[in-house]
């Protein structure tokens, strides 16, 4: 089954807003905004899917059924969830680049023809924390390497329920502007290149939540997730928002038109 884990008396989702005047932007985004609880799903398919079991024709049996549900319980309490968005002005997009008022550059074909006609960038990041990866290491070193590979994936997949869970309250506050917005691109997933995430992080204010980037561009902790997403009046129109319809990836192994993930 998928579980919804309810997580209260923490806070932890951050939304960063910056302020504009121009074309309908007279009023101010949002401003820094605590949840101190709120729940997120974690997909039992999508997780199984990390763990190989990738066709219609396979399915679990008993025993790893059995094993995920042991897992689930362990990791419950390993999960602190928290995130942080900020808005910011595009100035231009040309070629493969797009151009913000305050000096990034993001670059990639792929995104700068996703984000045609944006007017604002939306910049999220997410995390799980580091107690499941803490947990996981552990497992490996007592030899429990079932139970360790069960709850990597489980981090993962809860690390992308928390970026479901901002990624849905973005469109909620594009779609008060009477903005369209495009789905989310995270750096690392087709041709967006994984050293993007350096002009990322300097525009969210990382911190905060409690994540570090490595000099090759590995987020601290790694169940932990970047994106960005394109809004404004002239954005092109998606009837789906998962991030799954803008990859460029063939063959990717959490590609399931079933997960939540693709069906955004």
């Amino acid at each position: 089954m998928d579980w919804i884990i309810s997580i209260k008396n923490r806070p932890k989702l951050i939304f960063k807003s910056l302020h504009y005047n121009y074309k309908m932007m007279s009023q101010s985004l949002p401003p820094d905004y605590y949840n101190e609880s709120f729940s997120i799903s974690i997909d039992q398919r999508a997780v199984f899917r990390l763990q190989g079991y990738t066709r219609p024709e396979d399915q679990p049996d008993e025993r790893v059924l059995e094993l995920y549900e042991h897992t689930m319980e362990i990791a419950q309490p390993l999960l602190h969830p928290r995130g942080i968005c900020s808005f910011h002005k595009i100035s231009e997009i040309k070629d493969s680049h797009i151009f913000l008022s305050n000096s990034p550059v993001l670059s990639g074909k792929n995104i700068a023809r996703t984000f045609r006609g944006a007017d604002i960038l939306c910049v999220g990041l997410v995390t799980i924390g580091s107690e499941l990866e803490e947990q996981v290491r552990l497992q490996f070193q007592e030899n429990n390497l079932a139970t360790g590979l069960m709850l990597d994936s489980i981090g993962s997949e809860a690390a992308e329920g928390v970026a479901i869970y901002l990624d849905n309250h973005i469109g909620q506050v594009v779609k008060s502007y009477g903005w369209h917005r495009t789905p989310r691109m995270s750096p690392g997933y087709g041709s967006f290149d994984i050293r993007e995430q350096k002009h990322i992080f300097t525009m969210v204010d990382h911190q905060r939540v409690s994540v570090t980037l490595t000099p090759s561009c590995i987020m601290v902790p790694q169940k932990s997730v970047s994106f960005v997403i394109g809004c404004g009046e002239n954005v092109r129109h998606f009837d789906n928002l998962s991030p799954c319809r803008v990859c460029d990836v063939k063959d990717c192994p959490v590609r399931d038109p079933a997960s939540a993930r693709c069906q955004q």
